[in-house]
């Protein structure tokens, strides 16, 4: 079988997966504590943990890849997926049930940039576009789906069973990359530099202070003083950490990929995308249950447009990339979300599913113009060896995107004296109106910075055969 083919399903299903549990626990959760007798504040530790599992391991994923190899690791941490979803679906507390979400979220952490480096190894750069679009597919899909899933589970079935479809997509994936995919080398020599442990102490705790200090100010509001502490701590810890990779003989993360403008660019328009996309996500479904009137289920339904939209682009998205460079797709996409922030204003009722379903497949569209071509563009420049490194900053800023992009719709509802933990039967539109206005300042700001991408550069790069 086709090695490269495999790699990439086997990426995207893992990834699917793990975006899908994401996402669903949101949904689930008061499920959870009703069956496990505990708070909704509580349960939501679920979550929360398997974050900061995630943000812990991930620096420290391009060591072991040296050490044991790319494809040892990459089977170690399926295996570990598996078991830990498998131990999932078997707890019956909710201490057991946080524990074994902690060693998924480690499984999760070095899947993530072990496997994107991998992909980005064995494909030419001008198939990055591509390769790009399809391997960020799960991550627009899944949010898409789990609204509805999650109700599923909640009303007909059982929460456990987000964590047990995971066991056999796992063997499956275990399976094929233990008989199809062999060893992808990252370097040419065998010998495995030492472990900056200084700057994975740094950069692993800075990032759970990060992630800690979201979660705070996501539940009690940006005036907990915990919230911060935890904040403050992380910009003291990254600056100790961006020291630290400047001193250090092997740094644990190659700082110096930011000198390439493409790479600090690309990075930029991800987190603008992605803090959009995940805050707004979160936004609209509030926005459509308590300020226009519709169901849940409604509601989750009128999400999907978004995902078909994103879906029939894909194809486009990456000829216009290959064509004629990212320059265009970004502006177009940057454009298409601020654009749709504001469209969604105009629905009225709960009758206006059409007109909503409409504007959310806008809406989608204009995300499949950014969501390959960032990434696409953020690993152009990086040798093939330090595929894992640039893997490892990129799926960070994703993850720091998404938690700020939440953080900050809480933040802008509260400023309107609105408890996010507390249902209410309909709220004012003007409560969302400002806050859908920040969400397309920020996709202003990542079309500025598309309007400075080198295109020339990018199309003679992507032209190149034999890369």
């Amino acid at each position: 079988m086709n090695q490269r083919l495999v790699l990439a399903l086997v990426y995207i299903a893992v990834l699917f997966l793990d975006r899908l549990d994401v996402t669903i626990i949101n949904v689930i959760t008061p499920a959870i504590a009703k069956e496990l007798g505990k708070s909704v504040l509580e349960v939501e530790w679920v979550s929360t943990a398997f974050i900061l599992a995630l943000a812990v391991t991930m620096p420290i994923t391009a060591w072991f890849e040296k050490k044991a190899g790319s494809r040892n690791t990459f089977l170690s941490a399926l295996f570990l997926f598996t078991i830990s979803s498998f131990l999932c679906y078997l707890s019956t507390t909710l201490h057991t049930l946080i524990f074994f979400r902690i060693l998924q979220g480690i499984g999760t952490g070095i899947l993530l940039p072990v496997g994107m480096g991998m992909i980005y190894r064995v494909f030419t750069k001008n198939e990055y576009a591509h390769v790009a679009n399809y391997t960020l597919m799960p991550t627009l899909l899944a949010p898409a789906f789990a609204p509805v899933l999650g109700g599923v589970f909640a009303e007909f079935l059982d929460w456990r069973y987000i964590f047990l479809i995971n066991i056999p997509v796992g063997i499956c994936a275990i399976l094929f990359t233990f008989f199809f995919i062999s060893d992808i080398k990252t370097t040419q020599t065998n010998s495995t530099p030492p472990l900056d442990l200084w700057g994975f102490i740094l950069i692993s705790t800075g990032l759970v202070c990060l992630f800690y200090s979201f979660n705070l100010i996501s539940k009690f509001g940006l005036s907990n003083s915990m919230a911060h502490i935890y904040g403050a701590s992380f910009f003291v810890l990254f600056i100790c950490f961006i020291i630290r990779q400047k001193r250090a003989k092997h740094p644990l993360i190659n700082i110096s990929f930011f000198k390439i403008p493409l790479f600090s660019q690309s990075h930029i328009m991800v987190f603008c995308l992605q803090c959009c996309y995940y805050g707004s996500v979160f936004l609209i479904t509030l926005y459509l249950q308590l300020c226009i009137g519709m169901e849940p289920v409604i509601a989750g339904v009128t999400m999907l447009p978004q995902a078909v939209g994103t879906i029939l682009m894909l194809p486009v998205s990456a000829w216009m990339f290959k064509r004629f460079g990212p320059k265009s797709p970004f502006i177009m996409g940057f454009i298409g979300i601020g654009a749709s922030n504001l469209l969604l204003l105009t629905i009225q009722t709960p009758h206006d599913v059409i007109l909503a379903g409409s504007i959310l497949f806008f809406r989608g569209m204009a995300i499949s113009f950014l969501n390959g071509s960032t990434q696409a563009s953020c690993m152009l420049d990086i040798p093939k060896e330090d595929t894992t490194k640039a893997g490892i900053i990129f799926n960070s800023t994703r993850q720091i995107a998404i938690g700020f992009g939440i953080v900050l719709s809480s933040i802008c509802l509260s400023f309107h004296g609105t408890n996010l933990n507390i249902k209410t039967d309909f709220l004012s539109k003007h409560i969302f109106e400002n806050t859908f206005l920040v969400f397309t300042g920020i996709a202003l700001l990542g079309m500025i910075v598309a309007c400075t991408v080198n295109n020339k550069h990018v199309l003679e790069k992507i032209k190149e055969t034999g890369s």
